[in-house]
């Protein structure tokens, strides 16, 4: 085997091995990207590494790590984002360890970089990853559940919508200090950026920031990186699909996509309720502006100790649990974050 960077000529087997990895369990997607390095290219001087077949030149693994500047336990820190973790399916044996082999260069790479530490998001029947991460010293210090939220039905009446502002331009170093000072105690915080890159990523990504009084959150938009086709949805779902359909000619309905459909979701995020009738009318908004640009999902990604998540829960379609997996490379960061765990979307 061969483990080495990958590069742009390594882009359309890439591509085919993310079309043979469907994501997901209850829900299962193909993804489709622009290109395989989306992710990759939303970091300075990323990680990402192909564990290679010879002679065969079959690529059974790749695995990325996006350098980060963050606040761990108060302290400004170099952590590394576990990203883009893909097997190749068609692998007949020794997977794990392949992966395993690809891991421990990854971390190598990282150690070289002075990459104090590494962080990730593994789902919670993502036994394999999971397995692989705490084999090699990872520790689950938190849980998000990324919640799906149907676009059916509005959240509060049209009159509660007064003075929720919609803005479309942005100061992303403002908009950050806010969020490091309203969110301050979570772990992994980006710490403020020198650079315009930042600033790029929202003017790429955000369509909105959305505002009542003292609350606000943000949409983040990834269809011009990524298409998403449905493989499959849970039986209970597909058996009431036409009963839906049906009954949305009368009544608002959740879209139930069907196998082969394509579907489009916007993450919300930085969710900050300054009160809680504010909650309603900003997912309102947002859920509006999905509406006229033909989104189908709201996802949002909640902390079970968050104020809001029985409210967001209520309303979600599916509940999906990611654990977050920490593990010290340097000396003198053993200490585990600090839960509650910043997630931060810009890198999905």
């Amino acid at each position: 085997m061969t483990i080495r960077p990958a590069g742009p000529e390594d882009n359309d087997r890439l591509q085919a091995l993310e079309q043979d990895a469907p994501q997901g369990s209850a829900v299962r997607l193909l993804t489709e990207r622009r290109h395989f390095s989306v992710r990759a290219d939303r970091f300075q001087d990323p990680i990402l590494m192909i564990d290679e077949a010879q002679p065969s030149g079959m690529i059974r693994g790749v695995m990325g790590i996006g350098p980060v500047r963050v606040t761990l336990n108060g302290q400004p820190a170099n952590g590394g984002l576990l990203f883009d973790w893909r097997s190749n399916s068609k692998v007949n044996s020794g997977l794990d360890r392949h992966m395993y082999h690809l891991w421990q260069a990854v971390k190598k790479e990282a150690i070289s970089r002075r990459i104090d530490f590494v962080f990730g998001h593994v789902k919670e029947d993502n036994q394999r990853s999971l397995h692989i991460l705490t084999r090699s010293g990872a520790r689950i210090v938190d849980t998000i559940d990324f919640l799906t939220l149907p676009v059916h039905r509005a959240y509060c009446s049209k009159r509660s919508l007064v003075g929720v502002k919609v803005e479309t331009t942005f100061d992303a170093r403002h908009e950050w200090s806010l969020v490091r000072s309203r969110l301050k105690g979570h772990s992994l915080l980006p710490e403020p950026d020198p650079t315009q890159r930042s600033q790029q990523l929202m003017d790429q990504y955000v369509p909105a920031v959305l505002r009542r009084s003292a609350s606000s959150l943000k949409i983040l938009d990834t269809s011009a990186d990524y298409r998403h086709q449905v493989i499959s949805i849970p039986a209970h779902y597909r058996m009431a699909a036409p009963l839906f359909r049906t009954l949305s000619a009368i009544t608002p309905m959740p879209h139930v996509p069907s196998p082969g459909e394509t579907i489009r979701e916007w993450y919300l995020y930085d969710l900050m309720v300054d009160h809680p009738d504010d909650l309603f009318p900003l997912l309102e908004t947002a859920r509006q502006l999905a509406v006229r640009r033909q989104v189908d999902y709201l996802i949002i990604g909640v902390h079970p100790a968050d104020p809001t998540y029985r409210l967001l829960k209520s309303r979600a379609w599916l509940k999906l649990p990611y654990h977050v997996l920490y593990m010290p490379l340097a000396p003198g960061f053993q200490d585990v974050p600090e839960a509650p765990v910043y997630f931060d979307v810009r890198y999905l």
